[in-house]
């Protein structure tokens, strides 16, 4: 981190204590401990002096993938085969950040990475067919059911909060084309707050909430600055008001939707199946990652619950390792100061990220001896990707793809070859 920055936050910190001390002159010792323990967890929270180790035994060399398309924020992506890897892309950092009017962000798309098994990646992007033209698409989590795509689309004012369904097919020249299908509404209280969704069948679905209040249809400049308050609030005191919803999938209507009463969280967020009976949920800025098993009625019970040194967004499940692949970053502090950045990242030249972010990749697998799931770090990085939102490995473990909400394009790393 920025050693100058650094030495203005400590200088702040200390003339805050200074400021209180004379303040109180000491006569209110009750209150200085307090205003001192409260500067203290905010510093904290923030991570404003946390500092990450690289860790890139397994994976390094990452670059940005060039395409033929603008691929700003990669917010998710899913494995098709050995070959291709379907992402989604969207201005998902403005939605939540700025007060854009929603109409006049840069409209998302589908994007298809191919070449892998070959080790001659490239990106496209992806033909859509029968895609509603009237809708906006901000496309925000993404999942793949055999030969099906399921994307959460915060359309706003168009058509709500929706979960769409698509037909994944190849042509000719064996790339993508999705054929959207139709769709179910979810309940306006959510407009704007889900985050990631899997699909246990083709009715039944489970979606995440991260954020306590809708967004306004126009987006979040007409958000109420005491809910934008409260969110920040809530989040800082780690009070717990998300959860995830088990949802029955209405075609063309709003689906029928109860909370995950055990899944009660304070920024409730990624999820993967493990195609069986588990299911992985994280909560990102609670910093854990919850364990569910389906019993024999199908219904989710809590098996787990590990705690994280860093705040996980999304997750995939790895079917070739038998593990869920988690991803995010270490602090609060680094993603509040991003937008003083934001212009720097979209101008950059180079084929490597030119800030420093923090991004931890680490998978969670099941221990037959311990009965239970264990974290094992796969990569540690300050230098290879703006606001890591996912990460995903191949078929053949040969590189790791580094999703985000808001840099240039899709990262990729290179696994290191062992020297004999």
């Amino acid at each position: 981190m920025n050693q100058l920055i650094i030495k203005y936050i400590s200088y702040l910190f200390i003339k805050n204590i200074q400021i209180f001390y004379y303040l109180f002159e000491m006569n209110n010792k009750l209150q200085f401990i307090i205003v001192v323990i409260g500067l203290s967890y905010l510093v904290n929270f923030l991570g404003v002096f946390q500092h990450q180790q690289e860790f890139l035994a397994k994976y390094n060399d990452c670059k940005y993938l060039e395409a033929d398309i603008q691929l700003y924020g990669t917010e998710d992506s899913v494995v098709y085969n050995q070959d291709i890897i379907i992402g989604i892309h969207s201005s998902i950092h403005k939605v939540f950040t700025t007060n854009i009017e929603v109409n006049k962000l840069e409209r998302g798309g589908f994007f298809a990475i191919y070449g892998i098994s070959k080790g001659n990646l490239s990106a496209k992007k992806v033909k859509v067919l029968n895609h509603p033209q009237h809708l906006l698409f901000n496309p925000h989590g993404i999942e793949i059911r055999e030969q099906f795509l399921y994307v959460i689309n915060h359309s706003f004012y168009t058509g709500g909060e929706r979960v769409e369904k698509y037909e994944i097919s190849l042509d000719e020249e064996g790339l993508v084309v999705l054929n959207y299908l139709h769709a179910t509404k979810m309940d306006p209280q959510l407009n704007g707050t889900t985050n990631d969704v899997l699909f246990l069948s083709e009715t039944r679905f489970i979606i995440t909430q991260w954020l306590i209040f809708p967004i306004p249809l126009q987006g979040n400049g007409e958000q109420s600055i005491i809910y934008t308050l409260t969110t920040m609030i809530s989040q800082f005191l780690n009070l717990k008001f998300t959860y995830a919803y088990d949802c029955k999938y209405v075609q063309n209507g709003e689906a029928i939707c109860h909370k995950i009463e055990s899944s009660l969280g304070v920024a409730v967020n990624g999820i993967a199946f493990d195609g069986k009976d588990t299911i992985a949920i994280s909560d990102t800025i609670g910093r854990y990652l919850q364990i569910y098993k389906l019993n024999d009625k199908k219904e989710l019970e809590l098996q787990q619950t590990l705690k994280t040194n860093f705040m996980i967004d999304n997750i995939n499940y790895d079917l070739q390792t038998q593990q869920f692949i988690a991803s995010g970053s270490n602090t609060v502090y680094e993603y509040l100061l991003f937008n003083n950045k934001l212009e720097r990242v979209l101008k950059n030249k180079s084929s490597k990220s030119s800030i420093n972010y923090s991004a931890v990749v680490q998978a969670f697998k099941y221990n037959q001896f311990n009965k239970s799931f264990e974290p094992q770090l796969i990569f540690q990085s300050s230098h290879s990707v703006a606001t890591i939102s996912g990460a995903l490995l191949d078929h053949s473990q040969n590189y790791l793809f580094l999703n985000n909400f808001s840099d240039k394009s899709i990262v990729v790393c290179n696994k290191n070859i062992q020297k004999k």
